[in-house]
């Protein structure tokens, strides 16, 4: 019996000497740097990005409308040629100070398949964290976006231990 307590509390010290972020606070550093939604910058009053909208979810729900008949003066000086309903603000991130670009949520990402990498440098001790993400539950404006929805992407991020909490580290 006492030779099972002092493995136990061996492996109790041993595993609070490992420094290294579990998976589910690798996942919740990621995403907090991350965000829950995947946000696409949008420039609606450049006429080549218009036609992505057309015929659109975002168009059928009323969120949307277009300008029918722009004129030469409106396209060139950068005037909005979309116009957000007020239902529209649900997806609407934010509106840049120019008003003519706009971030637009497009879906939600999700962080999978997580695996941590340990790396010693000295006294520093870094982790490479590699997980997967897809985005689902696509908005009405994932038109902007094609291609992204269900698509699974390997990503990796490093996370270093400052001040006993672990933060993704930032390459200046």
């Amino acid at each position: 019996m006492r030779n099972f307590l002092l493995m136990g509390a061996a492996a109790i010290m041993i595993s609070s000497c490992t420094n290294v972020p579990s998976e589910q606070e690798a996942r919740s550093i990621i995403s907090a740097d991350l965000g829950a939604n995947y946000v696409a910058e949008y420039y609606f009053a450049d006429p080549h990005d218009i036609p992505r909208l057309f015929g659109s979810d975002a168009e059928k729900q009323g969120l949307i409308s277009f300008d029918k008949r722009p004129t030469i003066g409106s396209i060139v000086n950068g005037n909005p040629l979309v116009t957000f309903s007020a239902k529209a603000s649900t997806y609407i991130d934010s509106i840049a100070s120019n008003s003519s670009i706009a971030y637009i949520i497009v879906a939600r990402a999700n962080i999978s398949d997580i695996k941590i990498e340990t790396e010693h440098d000295g006294n520093q001790q870094e982790v490479t964290v590699h997980y997967k993400l897809i985005y689902t539950d696509p908005t009405p404006f994932a038109a902007l976006s094609p291609g992204l929805i269900g698509r699974l992407f390997s990503r990796k991020a490093k996370l270093e231990k400052v001040a006993g909490k672990w933060k993704i580290k930032r390459d200046h």
